[in-house]
């Protein structure tokens, strides 16, 4: 065996040294990030399977729409995640996140068994579908007369 040879077989090597230490730490990577992507799945499906809310009673008064609701669930829900659409069409401009109180107190944080009012601007009339969602899970809908 010649150097030639020598030096061939070392390059050679290296090459799949190198190309070894490459694929391993891609591998690793997805791997962490396949590991990331089903813990978030997990968590999302016990939030869904955890989150029930009820309407339980809306009353529309001089453009003025009132909802009253029970997070029936075991979670906890931050109220900037709560979505109501009135017709399919979600509200966020016409509810006064102001005047939203959970328990009478106005918070942020809506608790489980604990009873919600929001009000909201609305202008229409006849009878309107309102749907409560939660980070995209439908919670309960109720039909509103308006009059």
């Amino acid at each position: 065996m010649g150097l030639s040879v020598a030096a061939a077989t070392a390059i050679i090597f290296t090459g799949l040294v190198i190309s070894y230490t490459i694929m391993h730490t891609t591998e690793r990577s997805s791997d962490d990030t396949i590991r990331s992507a089903e813990e978030f799945d997990e968590d999302y499906t016990e939030f869904r399977r955890n989150t029930a809310i009820e309407i339980d009673n809306a009353t529309y008064s001089s453009g003025q729409l009132y909802l009253n609701m029970t997070n029936a669930g075991s979670t906890s829900i931050d109220l900037a995640d709560v979505d109501i659409l009135i017709e399919g069409a979600v509200s966020t401009n016409t509810i006064d996140r102001d005047n939203i109180t959970v328990e009478g107190t106005s918070s942020g944080l809506w608790l489980p068994l604990e009873g919600c009012y929001v009000p909201m601007d609305h202008a229409g009339t006849g009878i309107v579908r309102i749907k409560v969602a939660v980070n995209g899970i439908a919670a309960d809908y109720v039909s509103v007369d308006l009059g």
